[in-house]
């Protein structure tokens, strides 16, 4: 069969900034690669999916939170996740039926595409950028980020900022669970231990800085302060 897959169904970043004819393609190579996928599975037993409230191309929940910090928790203890670092992100999605593939896009058409990601069809597809593959902290965060998505906005609003910043608090909270990351930060801020720490969980400085300010250890001058630096 053929996907059939409209734009406002998948999560851009913005669909302001994104050319139609670049988003366009982003959607035609996503309907093909769900078609290889549902190729490959004539043939090969891929993970069944195994993301709460999926089915069919649908997401509902009933007994899931729906805050994102909250969702985060959940999903670990759903997938026996435990409470420490995630050695291989995309693996994991991989693991439970998603399908994470990279997109072929390059030049200028990668930051206006940037990634993206859909539950819309029988198994859910996240699209990552050549770019953001290249930093391997960004590659992990991307991906949770777009996880985020699938898990918690069947309804997709492209671009919007609520549905953003939820899906980076879902990444966030997936990565460096709350309760574990923070006794770890310093007292103040030490950019030399935030890189270590980050280095341990496979996360970025710049999240951790982040994660800093978000539980009151640095104030708000030294935040900005710091992202100067």
């Amino acid at each position: 069969p053929y996907a059939r897959l409209d734009p406002t169904s998948a999560h851009f970043r913005s669909l302001r900034s994104t050319p139609a004819r670049e988003r366009d393609k982003a959607i035609a190579f996503t309907e093909q690669v769900w078609e290889l996928a549902y190729a490959l599975e004539k043939r090969v037993q891929l993970p069944p999916v195994d993301l709460p409230g999926f089915s069919g191309g649908e997401v509902q929940h009933e007994n899931f939170p729906t805050d994102p910090k909250e969702a985060a928790r959940a999903l670990r203890m759903h997938w026996g996740l435990g409470s420490g670092p995630i050695p291989r992100m995309v693996r994991v999605m991989e693991n439970h039926g998603i399908v994470v593939t990279l997109a072929p896009f390059a030049g200028a058409a990668t930051p206006t595409v940037d990634a993206f990601s859909t539950s819309h069809l029988p198994r859910p597809v996240v699209v990552l950028t050549p770019d953001r593959a290249q930093d391997v902290y960004r590659h992990r965060f991307t991906a949770a980020h777009e996880l985020g998505h699938l898990l918690l906005h069947a309804e997709t609003a492209p671009g919007d900022l609520a549905q953003e910043k939820e899906a980076d608090m879902f990444a966030a909270e997936l990565l460096t669970p709350g309760k574990v990351i923070v006794p770890e930060l310093p007292p103040r801020m030490d950019l030399h231990a935030l890189d270590r720490i980050g280095t341990a969980w496979g996360v970025s400085v710049e999240s951790l800085v982040y994660r800093c300010h978000e539980v009151g250890t640095i104030s708000e001058a030294t935040y900005r302060r710091t992202f100067v630096r």
